[in-house]
C-alpha cells in the first residue's frame, strides 16, 4: 500500500505547511522525491500519516530543522553542470583514451573526491562507457569514490535514486544504465511503497566507495583523472595547497584535474598544471 492511499488528503496540506514553515518550495520537486524524503522523518518518529507529521512539524522547531536538512543535504543530480560533462565526454576522455592506445596500457583509473551520494562517480562511469563502446572489453575501468561523511557513503552504496535526480541526464541513459525498483518502507503497522532507480550491476561494479577525509589517507597513484568539485571551497589556502600537491602526485603525466566552477588553483601549484579549460576548471598535469 502506498502512502498516498493511506493519507492522500493531507499531502497537499503538508506541502503548504513545509513551504510556510521552512521556506522550502515543494512545487519545484516531484512528489516522488518529496515523499521519499518525508518518509525518512516519519520512519524516525515512528508515525504513519502526514496528518500526525503536520502536527509535530508545527510544534517543533527542531523537527523543522531536521526535515530541512533531509530535503537539502547531499541532494544533487546526475550530470550536474552539463557543459562540464559535455567537455569531458567530447574532448577530455578521447585524450585519455588516446594516451592509453599510444602506451598500450589498458587500465583507466579515476577518483571522485567528495562523491556525495554517488551521482558524480556514476555519471563519470557512464561517460567512459559511452566513449569506449565496443572497446570496453580491452580496458579495465576503475573508479574510487570517497566522501568524509559516513551516512553519505552509505547512501552512495545503497544507490537508490529519485526520478528528479535524472533531470539533467542525457536522453536514453536512464533506461540503459538504471533499473526501476519498488521499495517498501515499514512505519509502525503500515507498509508504504515508493519507486526508486538503481544502477545496473555492470555499472555499479566499476565503482569502489570509501569513507575518507581527502586530507588524511594514503592516496591512490597513477590516476588518469581526479574530479573534486565544490569540495575544497571552505578550506584555507594552506590546506588547499597541500591538497593540490597531493592531487598532482596522484596523477599520471597528462592526467586531468577537474575542480568546481568557483575553485581555482592557488600558489606555486599553478605552475605545475596547465589550464585546459578555464570555464570548466579543467587542468592537465605536465
Amino acid at each position: 500500500m502506498s502512502i498516498e492511499m493511506i493519507d492522500a488528503e493531507n499531502w497537499d496540506l503538508l506541502k503548504r505547511t513545509i513551504k510556510k514553515l521552512l521556506g522550502f518550495d515543494p512545487s519545484s520537486y516531484t512528489n516522488s522525491f518529496m515523499q521519499r524524503r518525508v518518509l525518512v522523518r516519519l520512519h524516525a518518529l515512528k508515525i504513519a500519516t502526514y496528518k500526525e507529521y503536520i502536527s509535530i512539524l508545527k510544534d517543533s522547531r527542531h523537527e523543522q530543522e531536521l526535515l530541512l536538512k533531509e530535503l537539502t543535504i547531499h541532494v544533487t543530480n546526475f550530470f550536474r553542470d552539463q557543459s562540464m560533462w559535455i567537455e569531458l565526454k567530447d574532448k577530455v576522455i578521447p585524450l585519455i583514451l588516446g594516451e592509453k592506445h599510444s602506451s598500450g596500457a589498458n587500465s583507466i583509473n579515476l577518483w571522485s573526491a567528495g562523491c556525495s551520494s554517488g551521482e558524480e562517480p556514476l555519471s563519470l562511469a557512464i561517460c567512459f562507457l559511452e566513449a569506449l563502446g565496443e572497446d570496453l572489453k580491452g580496458f579495465k575501468l576503475m573508479i574510487l569514490a570517497t566522501d568524509c561523511d559516513a551516512e553519505t557513503i552509505r547512501r552512495a552504496k545503497l544507490a537508490e535514486y529519485d526520478e528528479m535526480q535524472f533531470k539533467e541526464m542525457p536522453k536514453g541513459y536512464m533506461e540503459k544504465y538504471f533499473s526501476k525498483k519498488d521499495v517498501d518502507v515499514k512505519i509502525g503497522s503500515s507498509t508504504l511503497s515508493t519507486v526508486v532507480y538503481t544502477p545496473k550491476p555492470f555499472l555499479k561494479s566499476m565503482i569502489t566507495y570509501e569513507q575518507d577525509d581527502i586530507l588524511s589517507r594514503k592516496k591512490p597513484r597513477n590516476l588518469d583523472l581526479i574530479m573534486c568539485r565544490n569540495t575544497v571551497i571552505y578550506f584555507d589556502i594552506e590546506t588547499k595547497t597541500r591538497l593540490y600537491d597531493t592531487f598532482y602526485d596522484c596523477l599520471v603525466h597528462n592526467g586531468f584535474l577537474i575542480l568546481g566552477k568557483t575553485e581555482i588553483l592557488q600558489g606555486p601549484i599553478r605552475d605545475r598544471f596547465q589550464m585546459y579549460d578555464l570555464h570548466e576548471r579543467i587542468h592537465v598535469k605536465f
